[in-house]
């Protein structure tokens, strides 16, 4: 919106991706923040904020900030053998490795509100997408198995997770807080840890 600017993006990119080597890492999984950008910022906006994400994040790949080229990996999982050849030799290990780099797809929205639409989310997705899968991310498409259950959100955008979840007045009048909406966020949850378990989208 408003107050967005390259720098202020910059920053708080750089603490992103300081973060995964400071907290080392095994899996880096994120949506960026979409769901907070998408109704606030323009959509240039987030193109570019979504290529400063791409550049920062290959210039640490080609220092091998993060272990291991990723994109050079294949299978899903990297081989013990990966990992020593990745350390310099077949004896030593690789202190620190991201095995897993997850993009976590934005639901389909529903009910829209300001700066926020079914288009815009599928756009945005995109957007992201076309960005973070040449750099060997992998993706929990949650739009798709979200566009027909609309009736387990409660603004629009966010599935409750447990009974009686309600944080806005956005929610939706047809799935009252009495009613079990816990079963979407179970499902994205469930298609997640397949994803890092079992490395097939």
């Amino acid at each position: 919106g408003q107050h967005y600017s390259a720098s202020y993006a910059t920053a708080v990119i750089d603490n992103i991706l300081d973060a995964i080597v400071r907290e080392k890492a095994a899996v880096f999984a994120t949506n960026l923040g979409i769901h907070h950008m998408i109704g606030p910022c323009y959509t240039h906006q987030w193109k570019e904020f979504v290529q400063l994400f791409a550049e920062g994040f290959q210039k640490r790949l080609d220092k091998k900030a993060f272990g291991i080229t990723l994109p050079t990996i294949t299978g899903g999982n990297i081989s013990a053998g990966a990992r020593a050849a990745a350390a310099g030799g077949s004896g030593s290990a690789v202190p620190f490795t991201v095995e897993q780099l997850i993009w976590v797809g934005s639901p389909a929205i529903h009910y829209a509100r300001r700066g926020m639409g079914y288009q815009r989310g599928v756009e945005w997705e995109e957007i992201a997408w076309a960005a973070l899968r040449p750099l060997g991310f992998k993706r929990v498409n949650a739009h798709a198995p979200t566009v027909s259950r609309q009736e387990g959100t409660w603004d629009g955008l966010h599935y409750a997770a447990e009974r009686g979840k309600v944080q806005t007045p956005w929610r939706n009048k047809a799935a009252p807080v009495r009613s079990w909406n816990g079963g979407v966020s179970s499902m994205l949850f469930t298609m997640f840890l397949n994803l890092v378990c079992f490395g097939d989208e």
